[in-house]
């Protein structure tokens, strides 16, 4: 894979995946090979078919920050949260999202009014009317059990009912069916690192959350690595060690996956779909990733050695026929990010 444009971050920049393009805009780039920035403030356009990058403007950008979150709503990237930097105060004009528009290649600030409140490592998904928010840090690292949502078309925010809602809200498992919001375990509200097992569905157009069972679920853990298949969500890995667990929203049960041939932890942000198959990859002291067969219930791993570097916290995505990995942190104390990227094509 190409490097990307200067200004562009390696590692915790928000992204999105709009079906030809890779857009990538912030996060952190301390040692990575396009110059350097902390945060860094710019963005960049990734084709995978002519292995080329470029620019997205930064006129009227969000200001510089990493660990955001962002969400492709069919023609506009939208993004919102963050840090300036770890050890920064937020200030009021940090605290402000961004709406960046793929066709004008421009950008239009989120509203404030009815915003959440500022945070990072929260979820945003995208239901193909509004973004829902969940969970995240306060830069005072507390940790908020809430959310919100945004409906660009009316421009407008809306608080979440939290009647029955999740316990969990940093780095839970997440996944969007098409008509409910899966969030399940994750670190708990408060100061603690206190985890749990259990996790609700919220039903935006009622503003409900219903209680998913969790017998048979996975053990209290945090950063797992998670797709939905169109009828599940595939649960694997986190904090907790290994394992595969899936949970069927209409069933409301959850069903244990074959480990034979699996390869070994993985975390939040490792995994895609292809529509047959979980694919992970990500490691920082590994090369090896994994394949699984829904249909067939079984493991096939493969390796990046030769190709790419292995890393952590790398950007992974899906376009259809090839995963794409760019950035990260590579080496096994975590020492160093990374711009490089790699194509896998698994036919």
């Amino acid at each position: 894979m190409a490097l990307p444009p200067a200004n562009v971050g390696a590692l915790e920049p928000a992204f999105a995946w709009t079906g030809s393009e890779l857009l990538v805009w912030g996060g952190i780039g301390l040692h990575s090979e396009n110059g350097g920035c902390v945060p860094c403030n710019g963005g960049g356009a990734y084709d995978p078919k002519s292995n080329s990058w470029r620019a997205l403007s930064s006129l009227s950008a969000p200001t510089a920050r990493e660990r955001a979150a962002g969400v492709w709503t069919g023609h506009a990237f939208i993004t919102w949260g963050g840090l300036p930097s770890i050890t920064q105060a937020v200030t009021s004009q940090d605290a402000v999202g961004g709406i960046y528009d793929l066709a004008k290649d421009s950008w239009s600030a989120l509203p404030i009014t009815g915003q959440p409140a500022w945070r990072f490592q929260h979820e945003l998904v995208w239901t193909g009317q509004r973004v829902l928010l969940w969970g995240g840090v306060t830069r005072d690292n507390i940790h908020l059990c809430d959310g919100g949502s945004f409906d660009p078309k009316l421009g407008q925010w809306s608080t979440m009912n939290l009647s029955g809602a999740p316990s969990g809200c940093v780095r839970p498992a997440t996944a969007w069916t098409g008509s409910e919001w899966l969030v399940w375990g994750g670190e708990m509200a408060g100061t603690s690192e206190e985890v749990t097992n259990t996790g609700a569905a919220y039903d935006p157009e009622a503003d409900t959350w219903r209680t998913m069972s969790n017998i048979g679920a996975p053990s209290a853990r945090t950063a797992p690595a998670t797709v939905w298949t169109g009828q599940e969500l595939i649960v694997y890995g986190g904090n907790a060690g290994v394992d595969a667990r899936a949970y069927n929203p209409t069933t409301d049960t959850w069903r244990p996956l074959s480990l034979v041939g699996a390869p070994g932890l993985h975390t939040h942000g490792d995994a895609v779909w292809t529509g047959a198959e979980l694919i992970l990859w990500g490691r920082s002291d590994c090369s090896v990733g994994g394949r699984y067969d829904l249909a067939s219930d079984s493991w096939q791993p493969f390796s990046s050695q030769g190709a790419l570097s292995a890393r952590s916290e790398q950007t992974l995505a899906w376009t259809g026929t090839q995963l794409l990995v760019y950035g990260g942190t590579v080496g096994t104390h975590f020492t160093h990010d990374t711009n490089s990227g790699a194509r896998y094509s698994p036919e």
